[in-house]
């Protein structure tokens, strides 16, 4: 299977409107919030430098550049969800509007509402971003993977 640049484009697009949308949640929920946000720089705000890796695949269309950034960017971000801020902690935040984080406890979210729904929303969003970018490499293989065979000579017969 090939995959087009156009596709490529989408797809990365797709990856940065969930992680503005998972970063929003951090920022709402606040227990998983740093700075600019908040006064004390937390892991949320290293988190932060993610936008301009992404934007360097946006720019770069080296595959091994491409294909290297997107391995560092979703072993960081699924380590991250899986030592740092797990779907139960999302959830729990917002269905019950009670932070039981170390850096937060007690606190409530910034809407002040006790949502399940918010925290079912927030878990889809973390998980879909989760797998989306745990996909980039392989996407970013098979784009470059296209490119090359669409510059062969496709006239001679098969090896």
């Amino acid at each position: 299977m090939v995959i087009s640049h156009k596709k490529v484009f989408l797809y990365i697009l797709l990856l940065l409107v969930l992680g503005i949308f998972h970063h929003a949640d951090h920022v709402l929920r606040y227990d998983h919030s740093g700075w600019p946000f908040r006064s004390e720089a937390t892991p949320f705000t290293f988190s932060l430098f993610v936008y301009p890796a992404i934007i360097s695949l946006f720019l770069i269309w080296n595959k091994m550049y491409r294909v290297s950034v997107s391995v560092i960017l979703a072993m960081l971000l699924i380590g991250a969800h899986v030592f740092l801020e797990t779907p139960v902690e999302q959830f729990n935040t917002w269905a019950t509007n009670f932070s039981d984080s170390p850096n937060a406890i007690g606190h409530p979210n910034l809407l002040n509402a006790a949502s399940p729904i918010m925290g079912l929303v927030s878990v889809i969003v973390a998980m879909m971003l989760n797998v989306g970018v745990a996909f980039l490499p392989i996407v970013f293989w098979k784009e470059e993977t296209r490119q090359r065979m669409s510059s062969k000579d496709t006239s001679c017969t098969p090896e």
